[in-house]
């Protein structure tokens, strides 16, 4: 809106007297994705994937770039390159990367549909209540969701392919319609996950009869929406 380009317009002279500053970039990456929070993701995330890169490209070493860039492509759903752009720069048990490469590492159907905007409605409405605490930092990216048009036991059979004893049960229905029910499943620990992942919890909610017009993905008579929550513990006392 105006508001943006009243900001932006410095940073774009900025830009055109010298393109070499990496600081420059990044704060147009960051502006690009300052919204209210309650606003719609919106186009602007491929701009600002594009700017955060500038800012790395042009100091390859600065962590802040990094982290902004590595968030950037998570939204997105680019889960490898986000754990690659922060994983050339930090430990191994760094709490960010860490979260990232948990999620990199969830499979997920192949005819599954990313869903930004959900991911984020997500992670504010139950990331973030159900694990308030400082052991639990970066709400945004615990969480990812997905849309697709299968029923909830097609679901249950991709995962039970990878993890043979996980059980979905049926879980206490929110405020979603008539015709809603939810399903969760909890892999517990590293050797149940079998692939480092801690505390992941799959949660399904299948829509029977769905209002074709109002859904992200075109339907048939069933659509299920799949979000995967991380509830990956840390000390509060780590960064």
């Amino acid at each position: 809106g105006a508001r943006m380009a009243e900001f932006q317009k410095p940073l774009d002279h900025a830009l055109e007297l010298d393109d070499g500053l990496a600081e420059i970039h990044y704060w147009k990456a960051r502006l690009y994705t300052m919204r209210g929070p309650y606003e719609r993701v919106s186009d602007n995330l491929d701009s600002a994937i594009r700017s955060a890169s500038h800012a790395v490209e042009l100091d390859a070493t600065n962590l802040l770039y990094r982290e902004a860039l590595a968030s950037y492509l998570f939204r997105a759903d680019r889960r490898t390159q986000a754990v690659a752009t922060l994983g050339a720069v930090v430990a191994e048990d760094d709490p960010k990367y860490l979260l990232l490469t948990d999620m990199q590492q969830m499979p997920i159907p192949e005819e599954a549909v990313f869903d930004g905007q959900a991911t984020i409605e997500q992670a504010r409405v139950e990331a973030v209540p159900a694990a308030p605490s400082e052991d639990y930092p970066h709400p945004m990216l615990r969480v990812a969701t997905y849309w697709i048009a299968q029923p909830m036991s097609e679901i249950e059979e991709f995962y039970q392919r990878r993890w043979r004893d996980l059980e979905f049960r049926e879980g206490i229905r929110g405020i979603e319609p008539i015709g809603t029910k939810r399903y969760i499943a909890l892999l517990r620990d590293e050797s149940e996950a079998g692939q480092g992942i801690a505390n992941m919890m799959i949660s399904v909610l299948e829509i029977q009869d769905p209002v074709p017009e109002v859904q992200p993905i075109p339907v048939d008579d069933v659509i299920s929406r799949i979000t995967f929550m991380n509830f990956r513990k840390f000390e509060a006392a780590d960064p």
